[in-house]
């Protein structure tokens, strides 16, 4: 317990989200985070005799697998040593005595109060953006309006900013220091091979582009009688091919018995070259 709290997760009664774990008797349901489904440890004393994947919703076990890999719940330390580069790194940014404030008070006790996430640069020495991470052959699909969107979003962090900036007892780091301004964020794609898609249909020397639709709801809903009815609706209106993407191997086993379940039967594709061979609708 004391492992998954420094790891910022959060003990509850049910699992039912990334982040959160319990412990029941001999049991211990564990949700990773950046993973796509949760874990049930069975305890024999104090060895693990079996783990298996379960089902959050049903909490019905899926199937059995031999280790967890966990990642931290978030994306800063709270130890001793993130604290302190916390502390040093808030002094530097902010004047005045730093033990009015809750926030420095609540970091050096070891808690994460909401909103920490927006103080993340104070917990490293440098911090990175996606593009440090990315693989220089990446090819990015970037949708239209992206320019628009990016624009809407830093002038409304800017408001914010303005508009909140003068809580002593809170202070606020620069949007700069927290989001890539417009400008950088296009030089930062610039040297990457992009698809952009479009929503309006163009014609061409090169012929008709074809332009992308959103999909309408089709989300599944448990509390009707029916749970795939608009995934239905949607197929027996769409004339072309449609292709369901699963995170993971549990992950399509648990859809794929859903759908049946429920009369759907998809064709299972190891990938996307299978997927186009099949020659399959669904």
């Amino acid at each position: 317990r004391a492992q998954m709290t420094l790891a910022g997760y959060a003990h509850v009664a049910q699992v039912v989200a990334p982040g959160e774990y319990s412990v029941r008797g001999g049991l211990v349901d564990l949700f990773p985070m950046g993973s796509p489904l949760p874990y049930r440890m069975d305890l024999f004393d104090n060895e693990i005799e079996s783990i298996r994947t379960f089902d959050a919703d049903t909490q019905r076990s899926i199937y059995p697998v031999k280790e967890i890999r966990l990642l931290p719940a978030r994306e800063f330390p709270l130890d001793k040593a993130g604290q302190d580069t916390f502390r040093r790194n808030f002094r530097e940014k902010f004047e005045g005595d730093p033990s009015k404030s809750r926030l420095y008070k609540d970091v050096s006790a070891g808690l994460a109060p909401p909103g920490i996430e927006y103080y993340l640069p104070l917990f490293f020495e440098n911090s990175a953006t996606l593009f440090d991470y990315l693989p220089q052959d990446s090819m990015l699909c970037l949708y239209q309006g992206l320019e628009s969107a990016a624009q809407n979003f830093w002038r409304d962090t800017q408001s914010r900013y303005k508009l909140l900036s003068g809580d002593r007892d809170r202070p606020l780091l620069p949007p700069q220091e927290l989001f890539l301004p417009v400008e950088n964020l296009f030089a930062a794609l610039k040297p990457y091979p992009r698809i952009e898609l479009s929503t309006d249909t163009q014609d061409s020397a090169l012929g008709t582009q074809h332009s992308t639709l959103p999909l309408p709801p089709i989300q599944v809903d448990r509390r009707a009688d029916n749970p795939v009815s608009r995934l239905q609706q949607f197929m027996a209106g769409f004339d072309g091919r449609i292709l369901l993407l699963a995170e993971s191997l549990g992950r399509r086993e648990t859809m794929l018995q859903f759908l049946t379940e429920h009369g759907l039967k998809p064709v299972v594709c190891e990938g996307y070259d299978d997927f186009l061979a099949s020659g399959e609708k669904f």
